[in-house]
């Protein structure tokens, strides 16, 4: 009877320990997933400013007057 109480202990320890080791796995994946999302955000924002160059602070010149 103890025996088999013992067993399935190690089985429930050996499945916690798979557990963790894929945890961990899938935590390094987002990590990765995190700095490449970063990276294309800090990308996309040099081609946003590499299209349009108007510096900060001054109103687009393509103004469209008021049809009174």
């Amino acid at each position: 009877m103890l025996f088999r109480i013992y067993n399935k202990v190690e089985g429930v320890i050996k499945v916690l320990k798979d557990l963790k080791n894929e945890f961990s796995t899938l935590t390094q994946m987002v990590m990765s997933y995190l700095v490449s999302i970063k990276h294309l955000e800090t990308q996309l924002g040099q081609i946003a400013a590499h299209l349009n160059p108007r510096q900060k602070g001054t109103l687009p010149s393509d103004t469209i007057p008021n049809q009174e």
